[in-house]
């Protein structure tokens, strides 16, 4: 019996620790068993026993472990309240459950806490568990074994609740232990969120069979590397992962040495590919990888597979074999068994099906009682799959509107109840479309006269988790119909460009008759600018300011190139993108985008350079053409917003400067047009999907008065000084040619930096952050320091997948003082960094119109324009590849800089490396190297009082 296996497991484990909450408190076994005895008392003298169900309302600490024992104890279910959920959802899950008590932290009210309280259940606090004489206690746990209930998504339009059965729970527990017994001197971290039935395994399994169980926060399990430093900090040695997850786990542990203490790795919630697990088996030598598949209906897994060297070449990974008592089918649509290797329908059956009851949510005909299971009842998962000729399942798709997001199931039938209940909409049509990362995400277009997508995405989050909220959303006035007045899917996806799964043939390859290659460039469309847009252009009309600015490299390139290939390839990757084929007019005083049909005649141009060999000739030959070149990004005839020219310096050897308006590139389009023109050289164009095109109005918006965003006005008002001197921009024009300085930042002592951030519960770029913001206070003699630093602000599925500037400037302020501790700094500025990630979108241009001086009139002269923060983890600039040819980037100097200073930082395994490019105006030489020196040592000084107090 569960209950009994909880206990005798905490009373053998005495003082030995048993769980360690993600804020570093933990509880040993005698501890955990006295308080959960406590508070199984305090729930039987309310009635909680077999029969009734416990709701947990606690954050996932250590109280919530205690509490979950607790309820076992008691012979009750438990139900885990996921208090990240929407208030309106958690509450429906009460009002399906009817517990019989809710057990609460009432001493810290906050979150869903007081408005849980009301129910009509006995609100048990959870410091009951540690009250006076809180001794031990005479007490004997159930024999009978407690199930539990969990709620996710359904297709009537309402969550799901099920009640598994308890005696399915201890199947389930004892058969895993069978299979990959875990104990004393394992260590569990729990990566799951109380919502995904898998938490379940992780809290109890840990609890039954005596692993320490290492709790961590949301943000924690959303990190691949902060994963990584618990795991190496708390010696863990079992862990689950979502697949993508562990995809970005294990190259985090190949770059740092691998975690060598990890036994087991778990990978479940959605299909796992055989990349993946190549790359975690190549990252984790020392674990076994377990890919495991079930619903939720059906105890958490109903398959496991040990995975080998001969699943990799699998594009997806085999589910394996039933688990103990468990039956797994493949069926016809009359629930016939079907042939080795015939795709069909996945037939669970055995104790997890029998026992499992809908409480909410029920779809008729999928507890069935079948033949193949000699009349029991089966569960028809809707889930498409194959065994092969070795025994193994394959999952191979889904038959409905269910799949999974991150691990959480969606199903439509939900999402589109919840859009349709928004006031204000009278219809939509939901949809899935695919992720960026190769996933899945929602989209959905919404039928109204009245709601802006802002608005109904708001008041989604309020009824769904966030998961479930569709990335990409846009509303319309009316949808189109058939003759029977039902949405007419396929118009509506030709007339807003939609994307669904499954993905569009790709198109013809370019230069194909009628595709854009092929037709002339002489046609063009005029459309509205967008946020970005507008911002950028606002600030090239700042007075003496260039009206451009690019984006260049120069690829220096050796081997038999192909140039009448590569010039078609990069013609080509402009008639891809809109973006590439767009420059800027005034139309009736207001600017307008203008996006010519093809690329410009001049696109790309090949020119000689004979016998320059030496690449640091052909460097500065390069130099002084680009300044020429930037200018063509002011001829009004411009066509194009990049520009390529080939330089011949020998049979092979060649120089090649491209050069991208900023407008249209960012570093993550950068790299995807890297990878196209790679594909697009080799011939491969064919293997690319559409382009998405970019759309100025998904990416506009309405933004409240700075002023009246609390966060905002916290960090703004009033405004700091400014702490460098500002050149006057047209008086001098001089002042702002680039200086630049560069230089390692402690790059020998990486991975004392990396034990620091996890020691300081911070990012890297956290830490980095706090110690330059003490370098520049130093530097200043100033303790209100503020900088601005970039943010992604893409916000939908399409934005990810086009190419296009989406980056926005936040600003950063820390008024902490300079000789404060290092806990202090790092903490003022994490709290600056999460305060500014909230309001990413938030144009800074019209930050630094609203909070400005009345009496300066030039926009750098504002403090919040003085100096930027620019980290990079991405070594773009080192994956330029064309196939059979060796090409290496040559970093080209910045000419001019748009503000005082800029402080880059690039964190990659190659090392800590930091550069300052600074106005001549602002900055002098020395003023540079001493605020390196400042950098480095503050950074010095952060390791060494750590250490210190460490130590102590």
């Amino acid at each position: 019996m569960i209950g009994s296996l909880m206990h005798s497991s905490l009373l053998r484990r005495g003082d030995g620790p048993a769980v360690t909450g993600a804020d570093g408190r933990s509880l040993d076994g005698a501890t955990l068993h006295t308080a959960a005895a406590r508070l199984a008392a305090a729930l039987r003298a309310q009635g909680a026993g077999p029969g009734h169900t416990v709701a947990i309302a606690l954050p996932q600490n250590v109280e919530q472990v205690v509490a979950l024992a607790a309820v076992v104890y008691s012979g009750a279910d438990f139900a885990l309240i996921d208090l990240d959920a929407p208030p309106a959802r958690a509450a429906r899950f009460l009002d399906v459950l009817r517990p019989r008590c809710l057990v609460l932290d009432t001493d810290a009210p906050g979150g869903h806490q007081e408005e849980l309280a009301r129910t009509a259940a006995a609100v048990v606090p959870v410091r009951t568990a540690y009250g006076p004489g809180a001794g031990d206690i005479p007490f004997e746990p159930s024999f009978t074994p407690g199930g539990y209930c969990v709620q996710t998504s359904g297709t009537t339009g309402e969550p799901k609740v099920l009640r598994v059965d308890g005696a399915a729970l201890e199947n389930r527990l004892r058969w895993g232990q069978g299979a990959y017994p875990l104990g004393p001197d394992d260590v569990l971290l729990s990566t799951s969120r109380p919502s995904f039935d898998f938490y379940v395994w992780e809290v109890t399994a840990a609890l039954c069979f005596g692993p320490r169980l290492v709790l961590t926060t949301a943000f924690e399990a959303a990190s691949a590397e902060t994963l990584l430093g618990r795991c190496e900090d708390e010696g863990v040695t079992a862990v689950h992962f979502f697949p993508r997850m562990l995809d970005e786990f294990s190259e985090r542990a190949a770059s740092s040495g691998g975690c060598p203490g990890l036994r087991r790795v778990f990978s479940g919630g959605a299909p796992l590919s055989g990349a993946t697990l190549a790359k975690a088996r190549a990252a984790l030598p020392n674990a076994t990888v377990l890919n495991q598949y079930g619903p939720a209906e059906c105890c958490i897994d109903v398959s496991w597979l040990v995975c080998g060297e001969e699943h990799e070449g699998f594009s997806t990974v085999p589910v394996g074999r039933p688990v103990d008592r468990t039956t797994l089918t493949v069926v016809d649509s009359a629930l016939r068994p079907v042939p080795t290797g015939v795709v069909g329908e996945i037939l669970i059956g055995g104790i997890a099906a029998r026992t499992t009851r809908v409480l909410a949510g029920e779809v008729p005909g999928r507890f069935v009682p079948t033949d193949v299971t000699a009349g029991e009842v089966a569960y028809r998962s809707g889930d498409f799959g194959r065994f092969d000729e070795d025994g193994l399942l394959h999952w191979v798709g889904r038959q409905d509107n269910e799949f999974k997001i991150h691990g959480g199931r969606v199903d439509l039938a939900e999402v589109t109840a919840a859009v349709r209940g928004v006031g204000g909409v009278t219809d939509c049509h939901v949809y899935p479309t695919r992720a960026a990362d190769g996933g899945i995400a929602l989209g959905a277009v919404v039928e109204s006269r009245e709601v802006t997508a802002a608005a109904c995405r708001s008041r989604l989050a309020a009824v769904l988790p966030l998961y479930m909220v569709p990335t990409v959303l846009r509303v319309v006035e009316r949808l189109p119909r058939t003759a029977k007045l039902e949405i007419d899917v396929p118009r509506l996806t030709e007339e807003c460009g939609l994307r669904p799964l499954p993905p569009r043939q790709p198109p013809a390859p370019a230069g194909a008759a009628g595709t854009p290659a092929a037709r002339g460039a002489g046609w063009a469309a005029v459309r509205p600018v967008s946020l970005p847009e507008e911002r950028l252009i606002g600030m090239r009309r700042i007075p003496g300011r260039p009206p451009h600015l690019v984006v260049a490299n120069h690829l220096v390139i050796r081997g038999a190139l192909d140039l009448p290939r590569l010039t078609t390839a990069l013609r080509e990757l402009v008639a891809r993108h809109s973006i590439l084929r767009t420059t800027y007019a005034e139309l009736d005083g207001r600017v307008v985008a203008v996006v010519h049909e093809g690329p410009a005649d001049d696109v790309v141009e090949v020119r000689p350079l004979n016998g320059v060999l030496d690449d640091r000739a052909a460097a500065e030959h390069v130099q002084r053409a680009l300044e020429d070149e930037e200018k063509r990004f002011s001829d009004p005839d411009r066509q194009s917003m990049m520009r390529a020219v080939v330089y011949r310096r020998a049979p092979e050897l060649f120089s090649l400067l491209l050069i991208f308006d900023h407008i249209a590139v960012d570093e993550r389009s950068k790299a995807m047009l890297q990878e196209e023109l790679a594909l697009l050289y080799q011939g491969d164009g064919h293997k690319l999907g559409p382009a998405v095109p970019y759309d100025p109005a998904r990416i506009r918006g309405d933004f409240p008065p700075a002023r009246e965003v609390p966060v905002l006005l916290a960090a703004l008002d009033p405004l700091p000084p400014r702490v460098l001197p500002s050149p006057d921009p047209v008086a001098d024009p001089a002042a702002f040619r680039a200086g630049s300085h560069e230089f390692d930042l402690l790059g020998d002592r990486r991975h004392e930096i990396d034990a620091l951030v996890r020691r300081l519960r911070c990012t890297r770029f956290e830490l980095l952050l706090a110690s330059f913001f003490r370098a520049m206070k130093q530097f200043a003699d100033e303790d209100d320091i503020l900088v601005v630093a970039p943010a992604d602000t893409r916000g939908t599925v399409e934005d990810f997948e086009t190419v296009g500037f989406f980056q926005n400037l936040v600003p950063l302020r820390s008024r902490t003082p300079a000789d404060a501790d290092p806990w202090r700094l790092v903490d003022d500025c994490k709290q600056a960094v999460r305060a500014a990630l909230g309001h990413r979108d938030h144009p800074v241009a019209l930050l630094t119109e609203e909070f400005r001086d009345p009496a300066v009139t030039a926009a750098r002269r504002n403090p919040i324009w003085q100096i930027v923060f620019v980290p990079t983890a991405m070594q773009v600039d080192a994956n330029w590849a064309l196939e059979g040819l060796e090409v290496a980037d040559v970093p080209l100097r910045l000419t001019e800089t748009g503000l005082e200073l800029m402080a880059e930082v690039s964190d990659t395994a190659a090392g800590l490396k930091a550069a300052f490019r600074y106005a001549r105006g602002a900055m002098e030489a020395h003023d540079a190297e001493r605020l390196a020196v400042l950098w480095t040592r503050s950074l010095e000084w952060a390791l060494d009082e750590v250490a210190a107090t460490a130590a102590g």
